[in-house]
């Protein structure tokens, strides 16, 4: 019994350790690594759609 706790925490810290994310990009940022080729539109888009979920 005393296991199935532990390992139930640990399963619970890990989700919540995957759904906290912290923005490392601003958009003024992305745009201008965009207008400086240092991504593609391909990529501005990915990371434009990660930040928002």
């Amino acid at each position: 019994m005393r296991k199935e706790k532990s390992e139930r925490t640990r399963e619970e810290e890990e989700e919540k350790t995957e759904t906290e994310t912290t923005d490392i990009y601003d958009d003024k940022h992305l745009e201008e690594m965009l207008e400086n080729d240092e991504i593609t539109e391909a990529e501005y888009s990915f990371m434009q759609g990660r930040e928002k979920n």
